[in-house]
């Protein structure tokens, strides 16, 4: 009994914090999908302030929508969007063509065993996610 019960728990703790990870993909794919539809949609508005850059407003955005998901550590600086807006007169994000978002998360945040767990290394310590819509 001590045998089977000691190699149970190492397996469920293993498929315990597999699964963890790949909540936390599948919701960061989620996010950057998201974070890209929204800039699709709002990519040529102008931001509140005088510089006219909507960029703030995507990552603000992204970041409201992270808070109500298992990723409510990601802050502004964990997302890049490209095309950049540089200027008002930029023609960079004009309709039809294409806005990523890039949502970078730390997958340890995520770890509920030590790292040296056998096989937990190669998930590595940063994740990313990116999607790529057309500007409508």
């Amino acid at each position: 009994m001590a045998l089977v019960v000691t190699v149970l728990l190492f397996l469920s703790m293993g498929l315990i914090q597999f699964a963890l990870i790949a909540n936390a993909r599948i919701t960061l794919t989620n996010l950057a999908r998201e974070g890209a539809r929204f800039a699709a949609v709002h990519a040529t508005e102008t931001g509140s302030d005088n510089n006219a850059d909507s960029t703030k407003g995507i990552k603000t955005y992204v970041v409201r929508v992270a808070d109500s998901t298992s990723l409510n550590s990601i802050a502004i600086g964990d997302i890049t969007i490209s095309p950049m807006e540089t200027s008002p007169m930029s023609m960079s994000r004009s309709s039809g063509k294409p806005i990523t978002v890039t949502v970078n998360y730390n997958m340890r945040n995520k770890f509920i065993l030590p790292v040296s767990f056998p096989g937990l290394s190669r998930f590595g310590t940063n994740t990313s996610s990116s999607a790529k819509m057309i500007i409508e």
